[in-house]
Parts: structure tokens; C-alpha cells; sequence
């Protein structure tokens, strides 16, 4: 079972009881667009535990790094995720013990990830270092807030 103090801060998830896990539907949109990165994965964690213990959970993300996360902890507790990927000519259902699905989501992170180690290896350090300056070779540049019409300089 869930111990309290991973329940903590977790607003309405908090309040459910040992007796009620079981018969509770909980519905979650984007939960990456409200918590920093190690909140989010902490919060998977919980849910996962909830879902162990007999709750059924839908989760609407977009992000990669949700979906990654479940697929991880999918494989650390061998237990079986299912995902639904909409697109506009039809509904497809992934498990996740069987790795990352087929989407455009998914692809685009991969698409990008290998953007970035084609440059790395395309490029070496000195190609890089022309066309990005290190924080000492940049000048520095002013700053004016709004609101106080302050002005600072940083680099």
C-alpha cells in the first residue's frame, strides 16, 4: 500500500481512502503541464502504486517523458500499461512491456534526439564553439524591467 508521505502535496489523490482505491476512476489531463519534471515523475510513481492497488487511471499527455516514464516503470514491475494513440484515421492500442508505440509524439522526440547526435558526431567541438559563443565571449547586454523601469547588465 501507499504510505502518506507520498500522498503529500498531491491535492485531491491525497484524500482517497484504502476502502475506495478499487472503485475510483481518475481522469488526468497533461500532468506535465503543471509540475516540474521531478514532481511529474514522482507523481507517475504514485499513480502507478495506485493503479497496483486496483485503481483505474486515463491519462491524456503529449510528452515524451510521461510516456517514457510509464514505459519504464511498466518494465520495473512488469505489469502491463496500455496506451491509446489517436490519430485522425484510427484508434491504436499499445502495451507497454512491449516498448515505446508508433506515433507521431514518439517520433518527433526520436526524430530529435538523433538531430542532436548527428550534429555531435557531424560536428566537432571546435565547429560548435565558432558558432556559439561561450557565456565569457558573449557582451554583456542590457536588461530593463518593466515594471520598475531598473536596468541591470548580465551576460
Amino acid at each position: 500500500m501507499i504510505r502518506s508521505f507520498e500522498l503529500e502535496n498531491f491535492g485531491p489523490i491525497e484524500a482517497l481512502s484504502e476502502d475506495s482505491i478499487g472503485q475510483v476512476n481518475v481522469f488526468i489531463d497533461e500532468p506535465e503541464a503543471a509540475l516540474h519534471p521531478g514532481a511529474l515523475t514522482r507523481f507517475i510513481e504514485i499513480i502507478i502504486l495506485l493503479a497496483l492497488d486496483g485503481m483505474q487511471v486515463f491519462i491524456v499527455t503529449h510528452s515524451y517523458f510521461t510516456i517514457k516514464k510509464f514505459l519504464l516503470l511498466a518494465r520495473k514491475y512488469q505489469n502491463p500499461i496500455s496506451i491509446l494513440s489517436f490519430t485522425d484515421e484510427s484508434i491504436e492500442r499499445y502495451n507497454l512491456l512491449d516498448g515505446m508505440p508508433e506515433n507521431s509524439i514518439i517520433q518527433e522526440s526520436i526524430d530529435l534526439y538523433e538531430e542532436e547526435v548527428r550534429l555531435s558526431f557531424d560536428e566537432g567541438p571546435e565547429s560548435r564553439a565558432r558558432s556559439f559563443p561561450s557565456a565569457a565571449q558573449r557582451k554583456p547586454r542590457r536588461i530593463i524591467s518593466e515594471s520598475s523601469g531598473i536596468s541591470n547588465t548580465s551576460s
